[in-house]
């Protein structure tokens, strides 16, 4: 997991290796948006596996709507992967967010 969430965070911005080089964060973000949103992905699936070998024993209790909902999330985020629609990349991100915002609220 730890080694994921490296990759992940590496990949927001680009490698400026003492450069003053300007970037264009746009392009950057669509040219490495499946190499990010893959890593993601993967992020969300070992959560869910880690969860899933945690609470094994009490498998019968799991709420039914917490698999539709992570099949959810890797939808949306296979969306990302594939699509370079700006307006789709910002209404999934805007919806992600208003997710986190309300598991924070919600605990």
């Amino acid at each position: 997991m730890f080694l994921l969430l490296f990759l992940l965070v590496s990949t927001v911005l680009p490698d400026v290796n003492g450069e003053k080089k300007e970037y264009d964060l746009k392009k950057y973000y669509f040219e490495n948006r499946r190499y990010f949103w893959g890593l993601m992905a993967a992020v969300v699936f070992v959560t869910m596996l880690i969860k899933f070998i945690k609470n094994f024993d009490q498998l019968s209790e799991i709420n039914l709507l917490a698999p539709v909902a992570i099949a959810l999330h890797l939808v949306l985020l296979s969306v990302l992967i594939i699509t370079k629609r700006f307006w789709a990349h910002a209404t999934i991100i805007i919806i992600f967010i208003l997710i986190t915002i309300q598991e924070i609220i919600n605990k």
